[in-house]
């Protein structure tokens, strides 16, 4: 119960976040749709420009040839009858040249707004499969540490800290599994070593899962069954056929600036997996 009700804690305010997020992407996303229609007012500003001996101030509209339709027909386009058409084609200029600036730093804050609802879905994805409260606890932490939380005062009581989960293939080799974006980040960037295999669900939020390879080339039946457990503890548990990628560690890097786990990788292969709570039970070293 207590495991239960601190998971809807932090779970709402991580949904909060997670919606707001979204909001505001979309927001951006129209911003920048409106920004890429500027060459329409370019064309405007130049066609008020090309009639400007036609026009005087006090004129609500001007219909003229529009020499930029391939038919040659004409446009109406509205006008501000408080200005002079210099300065109506002046305020569409200046318009453009801020839409064509927003399309710059748009497309910057959607790239980031993107990277922030994909870390709030990974947390999400976390919180669902926590299996402690000390899992709970190193999920609160990490929201702190990114600032969607405020800090935990000194006094309060901590729960024993909790290692990845840790499983031993039917080979014989050690394979973790983190079970949170901290924890993916200390094993994978951390503890594992550069030849160590990593295999991470292909495009979702999930756990790194790392073998332990001691130098060796492990042996195929070892790489799948991590990538059952990477698919396993991953958003597409439910799934069939999941795509898992796998590479050396070596290949594996932190993306500068990223939230905790992001990281981007290459020279990687793909295996499909069906995820098995039985096997990934059966290989299961120890649940504390």
């Amino acid at each position: 119960d207590r495991l239960q009700k601190k998971a809807r804690e932090v779970m709402k305010t991580v949904n909060t976040a997670y919606e707001r997020a979204n909001r505001k992407l979309e927001l951006q996303r129209q911003e920048l749709a409106d920004a890429r229609n500027r060459e329409e007012i370019r064309k405007k500003a130049d066609i008020i420009t090309a009639n400007l001996y036609r026009m005087e101030k006090g004129m609500s509209r001007i219909r003229a040839q529009d020499f930029f339709s391939p038919d040659g027909g004409e446009i109406e386009i509205p006008l501000d009858i408080s200005l002079t058409p210099q300065q109506n084609a002046a305020v569409l200029y200046k318009k453009y040249n801020r839409m064509k600036n927003a399309e710059m730093y748009l497309t910057e804050q959607i790239s980031r707004g993107e990277c922030e609802v994909e870390y709030l879905d990974s947390v999400k994805e976390s919180l669902e499969r926590a299996e402690t409260v000390s899992d709970i606890d190193e999920i609160r932490e990490e929201l702190a540490e990114t600032g969607y939380i405020k800090k935990a005062s000194r006094s309060r009581k901590k729960e024993h800290a909790v290692n990845p989960f840790e499983f031993k293939s039917s080979d014989g080799y050690r394979i973790y599994a983190g079970r949170n974006n901290r924890q993916n980040e200390l094993l994978t960037l951390k503890i594992a070593f550069k030849e160590d295999m990593w295999l991470h669900a292909q495009k979702i939020p999930g756990s790194h899962v790392i073998i332990e390879c001691a130098g060796k080339e492990p042996p195929p039946r070892t790489v799948t069954e991590a990538a059952v457990i990477a698919a396993y503890f991953s958003r597409a548990r439910e799934s069939r056929k999941v795509p898992v990628d796998f590479t050396k560690v070596r290949f594996v890097k932190k993306i500068p600036g990223g939230k905790p786990g992001a990281v981007s990788y290459t020279n990687q292969k793909t295996a499909f997996a069906d995820p098995d709570e039985a096997l990934v039970e059966r290989l299961r070293v120890s649940r504390t």
